[in-house]
């Protein structure tokens, strides 16, 4: 099978939907596919003008272009769309409509029914764009990097394109990685009966030791920023700091955490920055569980998946995504989203309860094995591409343009 793979990478690289990109390529060469790549970088912006960024991230004429020539000859089975914003854009779905091509489209965020992307403004969670045909109150309350103006860029492109129908005619089907973002998918308007759900999956674990494992330690791994509750985190490590903690990762809340750390002389709280995978792998081998203290509507959750591999069990908030991947005091613990106290007790019963916690996180690899192998991945990547081909070709009669 030969797919086109159209990605936008963002300013700032290495996250999560970078990862999965990846990802699935690599999955899908090692099984004897093509993989085609199309990509941009928004790294670019700058070189530009802002009336040309805002012009062609509603229509860019050179994707268009360019995605038509490469379709042309029907060599390319189906087009598996991940991010197009902001230099690819929405013209890349026209494109395939044109040259009658089956579009698989992954959702790694919220940008179709938020400006932001992310459900969250200030300091709570918020859907008040969902299901609306143009998101203005994201633009009135600056949602996106706080600006006026890229918040109406990004509510333009999806509400345009959401009145032209771009959503509904230029994707074959949908990927949700989990069923909260399902919902949401059809709560703003996209037919349910074209969403398929499919959580990312993890590598199966490449770092095992023969050495005896301590488990003693809690562990966080992620960005360092308040969407992702380190701010909770710390707290809840001020209300409980006998409770061993290790904080992987960097952002812009670093500083806050190294000072934190110092001033309220936590010494059992462990900050190391950002490691390499391997060392990181070690650390979440040897964690007596993950603790993901988010406070937004995660689309997934796939350092929770990770760790299920190796067998170690995850703390998550009560909401999102996250919620879906733990089941309380099965695979792991969920607490109340936000409330520090609440995971401070929550990481407390953890720590003292090591035969438990192992039980949960055995489960946890059961429920990974089960769910989110290389190979279940494979086969299920592989029969959404199967059945968008097969759509494509009822809806065109059987004939590619």
């Amino acid at each position: 099978m030969n797919i086109l793979q159209i990605h936008n990478y963002y300013t700032e690289k290495g996250g999560g939907e970078d990862q999965v990109v990846h990802a699935e390529a690599g999955l899908l060469e090692s099984r004897g596919h093509t993989v085609v790549r199309f990509s941009a970088d928004n790294i670019d912006v700058g070189l530009l003008s802002k009336s040309r960024v805002a012009v062609e991230a509603i229509w860019s004429r050179k994707t268009y272009a360019k995605l038509c020539e490469e379709l042309r000859g029907g060599k390319i089975d189906v087009v598996h769309m991940h991010n197009t914003f902001l230099r690819i854009s929405p013209s890349a779905y026209r494109a395939c409509m044109k040259m009658e091509v089956p579009v698989v489209q992954t959702v790694h965020n919220y940008r179709m029914v938020c400006p932001a992307a992310t459900l969250y403004r200030g300091s709570r969670t918020c859907t008040d764009c969902v299901g609306k045909p143009f998101a203005w109150r994201g633009i009135v309350h600056r949602c996106y990097r706080n600006s006026v103006t890229e918040s109406a860029l990004s509510a333009t492109v999806y509400g345009l394109h959401r009145a032209l129908q771009t959503w509904d005619k230029g994707v074959t089907l949908y990927v949700a990685p989990s069923v909260f973002v399902k919902d949401k998918l059809v709560a703003s308007g996209i037919d349910s009966t074209k969403i398929v759900i499919k959580p990312h999956f993890s590598e199966s674990p490449s770092t095992v030791t023969t050495q005896k494992l301590s488990r003693d330690r809690l562990l966080f791994a992620g960005r360092l920023s308040f969407e992702k509750g380190v701010e909770v985190l710390l707290s809840a490590c001020e209300l409980e700091p006998d409770i061993p903690v290790d904080i992987v990762g960097d952002g812009p809340l670093r500083k806050r955490v190294k000072e934190t750390l110092v001033s309220k002389k936590l010494v059992n709280v462990h900050y190391r920055g950002f490691i390499p995978q391997n060392e990181l792998m070690m650390l979440m081998q040897s964690a007596r569980a993950l603790v993901v203290p988010s406070i937004v509507f995660e689309t997934f959750g796939k350092v929770v998946v990770e760790c299920a591999a190796l067998g170690v069990p995850a703390i998550v908030p009560d909401k999102g995504a996250l919620a879906e991947l733990v089941q309380h005091e099965r695979t792991g613990l969920v607490f109340k989203s936000g409330d520090a106290l609440a995971l401070a007790k929550t990481m407390k019963w953890g720590c003292n309860h090591p035969a438990e916690m192992t039980a949960m996180g055995h489960a946890a690899q059961k429920v990974w094995q089960e769910s989110s192998t290389p190979e279940k991945n494979y086969r299920d990547l592989v029969s959404i591409y199967e059945r968008a081909m097969h759509l494509q070709r009822d809806s065109s009669g059987g004939v590619r343009g």
